[in-house]
């Protein structure tokens, strides 16, 4: 009877932790700043010189110019690994990189779960 107890408090503190694993990757990009994903997208990190993402990519990543790619609907995974190659400098953009250089693993996981969460629509450039 213990031993099953002890696998049913396992099981459960295994999902909890799971659960909020997810949860803070998503709404809260870093415990430690405070700074929600969303609050990144709009107001940026100035205490750690990152301009918001909105100002090049739209508050929901829709960029306004073809000069920034759309971000709304990217996978995640892809999304992860662009910030993170930025970040490391295996990936080269003069402003992504800077801007990248200060986000955490946290912060990364939420921008990206962030915009793969957005509704993405598909156009056409006139030529």
């Amino acid at each position: 009877m213990t031993r099953i107890a002890i696998a049913l408090m396992c099981m459960l503190a295994g999902g909890w932790a799971g659960a909020a694993q997810a949860e803070e990757a998503h709404g809260s990009a870093d415990k430690g700043s405070g700074a929600s994903a969303e609050e990144i997208v709009n107001q940026g990190l100035p205490d750690k010189g990152v301009q918001p993402c909105k100002t090049c990519h739209g508050k929901t990543g829709e960029s306004s110019s073809p000069t920034f790619p759309h971000l709304a609907g990217q996978h995640k995974d892809y999304m992860v690994q662009a910030l993170k190659g930025y970040r490391s400098g295996d990936r080269t953009n003069a402003i992504m990189n800077g801007q990248a250089s200060a986000l955490t693993e946290a912060q990364i996981e939420g921008l990206a779960a962030y915009y793969a969460d957005q509704e993405a629509s598909l156009a056409t450039l006139s030529r």
